[in-house]
């Protein structure tokens, strides 16, 4: 009778062990999957600055470098490649954001006991647009044009948490170093016949 016993406890016990590993093992190439998928995203986009690549200013990371790739860009342009450009800028920039929810998505929908992994992963692809790609003068003049996102492909509530966190680290910057110079954003770009405007600061 023990003997039954024990062996069915045996039984259940490496069958648990099994179901685990399993799990864990498809968790783990899941989580490889989804990193291959999004850093190929990124390479997408890259790409396409490499084919157009006068919309190169909206992939820099800094005020100075944007400044400077903005002249670049604007140089010898007739107003009717102005005009075509302007369209293509704001399409690329649709492209960006709606990288940035499926990340934002994506972190919002992995349970935490469970993908503690995949979230830290998720969680610093966030940070890398919240916090860099995304704080691009261009790419924040057009969330300040429309900060619900509708025009740019975002759920309302993507766009506020997207505005959120980066209020919430500019906060952070300024009470770190007093000499933090504030988020700056552009309302024109360097296609429309404003763009010769300066910077403007993010308002907290």
């Amino acid at each position: 009778m023990d003997y039954e016993f024990w062996l069915k406890v045996i039984g259940a016990f490496g069958v648990t062990v099994g179901l685990l590993l399993n799990w864990r093992s498809h968790s783990e190439r899941t989580t490889f999957e989804m990193i291959d998928r999004l850093y190929m995203l990124c390479h997408t986009l890259e790409s396409h600055i490499l084919r157009e690549w006068r919309l190169s200013h909206l992939f820099c990371i800094g005020e100075d470098d944007y400044l400077i790739t903005k002249a670049r860009v604007a140089k010898d342009l007739s107003q009717e490649e102005r005009d075509e450009f302007l369209v293509k800028e704001k399409l690329f920039a649709v492209h960006v954001f709606i990288v940035y929810e499926q990340v934002l998505y994506q972190l919002e929908n992995s349970a935490k006991p469970l993908h503690r992994k995949r979230r830290k992963f998720l969680r610093e692809m966030l940070d890398y647009f919240t916090e860099r790609l995304l704080l691009n003068p261009r790419l924040r003049g057009f969330l300040e044009l429309d900060p619900n996102g509708e025009s740019l492909h975002l759920e309302s509530k993507s766009a506020r948490k997207l505005l959120d966190a980066q209020r919430g680290y500019q906060k952070k910057r300024a009470a770190q170093d007093k000499t933090a110079i504030p988020i700056k954003y552009d309302l024109y770009g360097p296609f429309s016949n404003e763009g010769q405007q300066g910077l403007l600061e993010t308002r907290n």
